[in-house]
């Protein structure tokens, strides 16, 4: 098949005390081939630690002080706990381990071994054998009384670094000896199996199997040796899948009852203003509007993403080691995928730890997507025992994921070598090391681990290694389109000048102004079709931006691209909240929008003045500046001073404070509260898949995308894009498009009015047509009908009347824009072939998932933070206490 792309697979099986199962794939039973010990972590053990559970983790290690320098000496056959530790290119080939999937034959013999996994019939019998390189046999027993191995856990980073170098002493790929400032052109590299070069050669080695790249794809059930278990605690949810971790239908269930109250805070303060009766710079009515943000009993006003969070590791520097880890993958052209298989038990259960903010570092640094967790509790039958498309969502979601994070489904490059060349007056702007002493005064914020400082990798965010020769070149194991990178660029002359001139001799003898410029210059190795066979070629893409500047800021401001600006921030909160308590990132995040809403209305003031000293044709960078709607005080505008003072006036700043705000529910960032209490795992899951999306997906990821449609097939575009994310709009933009507005009834109609409403509508002889809500998100693709929550009885269609081509159509490209495809209980299905309405209360109840402006942050709701941040406005701009 020639979809596998001459594919070669191996399955290897971690089992406790350092054993390693290698099976053999070319006979359909799966038999074992191999047996062997494993290093230990080549870490200090941390004696603070406390595990929760010691049959989980490695408590009875022979040497507690193994250290970094003694690992090659274990490679090599040093004894460790009476074991000889070989290296598995002395006692396997390649052709023994790894077998392709170009025909029918290979394919039954791995999906026999698959299947013989899934019933645990061969992982019973690779826990219970002894390994094959056992000094004595007799020493080793099948269980737990094996006082040799250390009592259980596995050497997850020692195993993949046995992998790592039984490659390197039998394969390469091109990238591996090409040095990063030789970026070379495109070439055939395609060779068989043994190729043999010239001894001595600079190209290559001798005698070696020769790859493009490949991806560990690892299922984890527990917590490996080097990180020990931790306290289980918080739920799994939908375990990072689309960037969020909250179970179905519960995201802001403890915040509706508190939505109900944010209309009145608005349009309170609002009115005051125009009536000119609010001194709202008086410190007694302040506090009057300020919302009660104290702790409530019993429960935990803020969550920490620092120590408090995070539970120590059974070993010492492990972020280290994950992190170096990680790079040697990348620069072995191998990225690692890591799938956390979690039994949460009952109902309000809770899953237990894998150590996931360490696991990270390797998944990130190596290319991989970030980790994942699976409930399994949603794959068991009533009898307990594991069955496929129990509950549907887990089961099809991991094996989607597993899917796509494979290399046969897309095209993928493997060994990348990125240089981002800039203008010498420019440079990449690590941002993080600024925004953390903004606190404490130091980069680490009094923190053990260093997280923080590995999240910015020499001020590049994403799935790539750092150079360590060079701040500009980076490296990765593996990509493709749906990888992200964010980076800031920063003025690093010492002029602060971003011209720059140079002497050019020829023609002009003159100084020429140097464009600023970024280059991007993108080396890989891929696998393509040449004359019908599939070819490893090695390439190189450059591609150069030139950078549009100005030093006026109302011109800055009028480029600004909302989401790609969302990137960057929440990288920037993120790192932060692995320091600190979650209330100094909401804090951190309102100043900074304090001081760009200041920035932006002192640009107006100027603008203002150029237009009304010069004429208004001096202002030629924009053609939406509305004075009136800018300032406050400048009559004739159409916006009331609250939204003035918020920039709703402006074209491109207007969704600013609602960015923010969404980017503060996201549930890599939202504080536990109510029913939303992920587990450590799932939250740092939730941040790894956010940090990989593209800016649009990343923007319908925080902020989902919803639009009003009428049924029937002759419907070719929505009544309404990009609807506000509150029951109150979505119901308000229903009785817009159901004519209701004829009955005096209007966009300001209180909630009482609006019931009232709903019931003279449906005494109406005339019943609208079916009104239908898309809603798409990451998460989840589903099509709602809005007589549900709007209490509007409509005429009542069948789905094929009602699903219109061109809504099909708008499903369909909103399910291929992600790299899985949204799915779930009540979602659209992905091919647009069949597509269910939403009836029911129980599945509308996921739409409250999405409607994040009726949502609550720290006690707030959407606007009362508003609010404040219009008081706090209003007492800059006007100087006054």
């Amino acid at each position: 098949n020639s979809n596998f792309k001459g594919c070669k697979i191996g399955i290897f099986i971690m089992t406790k005390g350092g054993r390693l199962s290698v099976f053999d794939l070319k006979s359909p039973g799966g038999n074992h081939v191999k047996h062997l010990w494993v290093n230990p972590s080549p870490l200090k053990r941390n004696k603070k630690f406390v595990p929760t559970n010691n049959n989980n983790c490695d408590t009875n290690v022979a040497n507690d002080d193994v250290f970094e320098d003694d690992y090659l000496a274990m490679a090599m056959g040093r004894n460790w706990d009476g074991q000889t530790i070989i290296p598995l290119s002395d006692v396997l080939d390649v052709d023994d381990i790894y077998v392709p999937l170009d025909n029918e034959y290979n394919r039954l013999c791995v999906e026999g071994v698959v299947r013989g996994l899934a019933d645990s019939t061969i992982l019973n019998q690779a826990c219970q054998r002894n390994s094959s390189n056992d000094i004595n046999n007799n020493s080793v027993n099948d269980g737990a009384n094996n006082n040799n191995v250390g009592g259980g856990g596995v050497y997850f980073g020692s195993t993949v670094q046995y992998i790592l170098e039984f490659l390197d002493e039998v394969a390469y790929h091109p990238g591996m000896y090409q040095a990063p400032r030789d970026l070379v052109s495109d070439n055939d590299y395609d060779r068989s199996n043994g190729y043999n070069y010239n001894k001595g050669s600079k190209n290559g080695p001798v005698d070696k199997f020769f790859y493009a790249g490949g991806k560990f794809m690892c299922f984890l059930a527990g917590p490996p040796n080097e990180i020990g278990s931790g306290p289980s605690g918080g739920r799994i949810g939908t375990g990072g899948f689309g960037g969020s971790c909250a179970e179905l239908g519960k995201r802001f269930s403890s915040n509706q009852d508190a939505s109900t109250s944010a209309t009145g805070s608005y349009e309170d303060f609002h009115d005051d203003i125009e009536a000119g009766n609010a001194n709202v710079n008086s410190k007694t009515e302040r506090n009057k509007r300020k919302p009660k943000t104290g702790k409530k009993k019993g429960q935990k006003q803020n969550a920490s993403m620092g120590d408090e969070r995070i539970p120590l590791t059974a070993f010492f520097n492990v972020d280290d080691y994950y992190q170096r880890l990680g790079i040697q993958c990348a620069q072995q052209a191998l990225s690692v995928e890591i799938f956390g298989l979690v039994d949460e038990g009952q109902e309000g259960g809770e899953g237990a730890y894998l150590g996931f903010p360490y696991l990270r570092l390797l998944s990130d640094r190596s290319g991989g997507s970030g980790p994942l967790l699976i409930s399994l509790s949603n794959l068991k039958n009533e009898q307990g025992h594991y069955e496929s498309n129990q509950q549907g969502f887990d089961d099809s979601i991991l094996v989607k994921e597993v899917i796509a994070r494979s290399t046969l489904t897309r095209q993928t490059s493997f060994g990348g070598i990125l240089r981002i060349r800039l203008s010498p007056t420019l440079s990449i702007n690590n941002a993080g090391i600024e925004d953390a002493d903004i606190f404490h005064g130091s980069s680490n914020g009094g923190v053990s681990h260093k997280l923080f400082e590995y999240y910015s990798n020499n001020g590049m965010y994403g799935s790539f290694s750092p150079s360590s020769s060079d701040p500009e070149v980076f490296f990765t194991g593996a990509c493709d389109v749906t990888n992200t990178l964010a980076f800031q660029v920063e003025i690093s002359s010492r002029s602060q000048s971003i011209d720059e001139y140079a002497y050019v001799e020829g023609a002009s003898m003159s100084d020429v102004r140097l464009i600023p410029a970024v280059q991007i210059c993108f080396a890989y190795t891929s696998v393509v079709m040449n004359n019908g066979n599939w070819t490893t070629v090695r390439r190189i893409r450059v591609s150069t931006h030139k950078l549009v500047t100005d030093s006026n800021a109302e011109a800055v401001t009028s480029s600004l691209n909302a989401e790609a600006l969302a990137v960057i921030l929440f990288h920037r909160f993120y790192a932060l909240s692995l320091l600190h308590d979650v209330s100094l990132i909401n804090s951190f995040a309102r100043n900074w929008l304090l001081s760009t809403l200041v920035e932006c209305y002192r640009s107006a003031e100027k603008e203002y003045e150029i237009s009304t000293k010069y004429g208004s044709e001096r202002f030629n960078h924009s053609n939406s500046f509305h004075p009136a709607d800018r300032l406050l005080n400048v009559k004739g505008g159409q916006l009331g001073k609250m939204d003035v003072l918020l920039a709703q006036g402006h074209e491109k700043l207007q969704v600013v404070p609602l960015l923010i705000f969404c980017i503060l529910q996201c549930d890599a960032l939202r504080p536990s509260q109510g029913s939303f209490r992920p587990s450590i795992d799932a939250r740092i899951a939730s941040a790894a898949n956010m940090g990989n999306m593209s800016p649009s997906v990343f923007s319908r990821c925080v902020a989902p995308r919803l639009e009003l449609w009428n049924s029937g097939k002759d419907v070719n575009e929505p009544i309404q894009r990009s609807m506000g994310m509150s029951l109150d709009d979505i119901r308000f933009s229903v009785i817009d498009a159901s004519g209701l507005q004829e009955e005096g009834i209007g966009t300001g109609t209180s909630g009482k009015n609006l019931t009232t409403a709903f019931h003279r509508r449906q005494e109406s002889p005339s019943i609208p047509k079916p009104m239908l809500l898309l809603l798409d998100s990451p998460r989840e693709i589903a099509v709602y009908d809005c007589g549900v929550f709007t209490g509007m009885e409509m005429e009542t269609k069948t789905e094929q009347e009602e699903i219109s081509d061109a809504l099909r159509k708008a499903v369909q490209e909103a399910a291929v824009s992600y790299r899985v495809s949204p799915f779930g209980g009540s979602s659209a299905h992905p091919d647009g072939a069949s597509i269910p309405i939403n009836r029911f209360e129980e599945t509308c109840l996921h739409l409250g998932d999405a409607l994040v402006e009726d949502s609550s942050l720290s006690d707030q709701t959407y606007v009362e933070w508003l609010t404040l941040i219009a008081e706090v406005l209003h007492g800059e701009l006007t100087g006054t206490e």
